[in-house]
């Protein structure tokens, strides 16, 4: 994906920072993933990324639009008729074009796959390192872009991006 590699290319390490919970210094990232600290990062801040937009860059169908739909009904004047006039509107279109249905899934289903690669990046690293690592964005809405790092069992470092 091009928003990927433009992630990979915008200075990799901005805004990453890893910090040690006991110390609450600063850890390079190498020291925890050696040689693979640059996939662990791009991996991250592409999850980070996913979770801030949720299907960026999936196909959406041309669906006709609310604007559209009135120049077809400019009679219509109560907005509680048009909303759902619209509803029938939108739900006939895609019985009308099943194609679009399968394309938007198909893109969607490709997004979920690469997102789990991300994810499976990290954690197989992470492993691969003696590490553990627990993304936070399931815990709290606002913590997708926190991830705890763990080796045998204690949290040793939190990082940030």
């Amino acid at each position: 994906m091009a928003r990927d590699r433009a992630i990979a290319q915008g200075g990799t390490m901005k805004n990453v920072i890893i910090k040690s919970i006991t110390t609450d210094d600063v850890i390079p990232p190498k020291e925890l993933f050696g040689d693979d600290y640059i996939k662990v990062i791009v991996a991250i801040k592409i999850i980070k990324e996913n979770w801030l937009n949720p299907y960026y860059g999936c196909y959406k169908a041309d669906v006709p639009s609310l604007e559209d739909f009135r120049k077809k009904k400019p009679n219509l004047r109560n907005a509680n008729r048009i909303v759902s006039e619209y509803a029938l509107f939108i739900e006939q279109w895609y019985k009308d074009h099943p194609d679009e249905i399968r394309r938007e899934e198909g893109s969607r289903k490709l997004w979920e796959k690469n997102n789990e690669k991300q994810f499976n990046i990290v954690y197989n690293t992470a492993i691969e390192h003696g590490l553990y690592m627990k993304w936070l964005g399931t815990i709290e809405t606002s913590s997708g872009n926190m991830w705890d790092v763990f080796r045998d069992k204690e949290r040793i470092a939190r990082i940030y991006c």
